[in-house]
């Protein structure tokens, strides 16, 4: 029984803690960004696609015979190339057959400039089914999308080594505020500035973090109050031993007076 009293304590304490409440909002921050963003990547995209058709229709479509390796004859390969920041698009997640598809290509071609997706990538069709790793390495390495690279640097270590990486799931105060700093000024790039969804996610991002302030005030005092509980329950437990032992005396002096009467 006091196990399983202890247990209770234990998870309670977990979630009134104020560095997992700071974890799990920059994890909320996190994922109003993402539905800021879909949008906009999801459109940007669709233009980028409609681009490569009226460039590269003309030519060819890739016919390469190892699809993972491309041959440096294939036009589409070699623009696709120039268009990886890096240079090195990963061919092996994606379909060049249906590059070229007006309603999925799009997305198909967004595979290259995303990290390794393994078995995932059958069911990464668009922004929505794409995490939020997948998204910011495709703004981050197709060199259609202008957003800052700074900007876009400081979230991914803040989603991957910050928030992602927390061995306690636990974040300081400081933590916190650098995080959705990051987070915010990537929503306020001039690219996204005019952009409905990115500053619809701001707002909520910031009513959120006000609205965290003030449920502080009412974990401090829940942290408070469960204190006094503990407190009470320990002072409880003891007056009740305390009473036990009292009544273990009285118990062995009423043996002791009836035998002494028996006499």
């Amino acid at each position: 029984m006091a196990g399983s009293h202890s247990a209770s304590l234990n998870w309670q304490s977990k979630i009134l803690k104020k560095e997992y409440q700071n974890w799990l909002s920059v994890g909320h921050a996190l994922s109003l960004m993402l539905d800021g963003l879909r949008p906009y990547i999801e459109e940007e995209m669709k233009i980028f696609h409609q681009r490569l058709l009226a460039i590269l229709t003309p030519v060819p479509p890739c016919i390469c015979f190892n699809p993972t390796k491309h041959n440096k004859t294939c036009a589409w390969s070699n623009y696709l190339i120039g268009c990886h920041r890096a240079g090195r698009p990963k061919w092996h997640q994606s379909d060049p057959t249906k590059w070229r598809d007006i309603n999925f290509g799009y997305w198909e071609i967004a595979k290259l400039f995303m990290a390794d997706l393994g078995a995932s990538k059958v069911v990464v069709v668009d922004a929505s089914t794409t995490d939020c790793t997948g998204l910011i390495n495709l703004i981050s390495w197709c060199s259609h999308f202008q957003l800052q690279p700074h900007l876009i640097n400081a979230v991914r270590e803040t989603r991957n080594t910050k928030w992602g990486h927390a061995p306690r799931q636990e974040l300081t105060d400081c933590q916190k505020s650098s995080a959705l700093n990051a987070i915010r000024n990537l929503l306020q790039d001039p690219e996204l500035v005019a952009d409905a969804d990115a500053q619809k996610a701001l707002h909520e991002i910031n009513c959120m973090e006000k609205e965290l302030d003030v449920r502080s005030v009412e974990r401090k005092i829940l942290d408070d109050f469960q204190l006094a509980v503990c407190n009470q329950l320990g002072e409880f437990t003891e007056e009740m031993q305390r009473m036990k032992r009292m009544q273990k005396r009285s118990l062995k002096l009423e043996k002791q007076v009836n035998r002494f009467e028996t006499l």
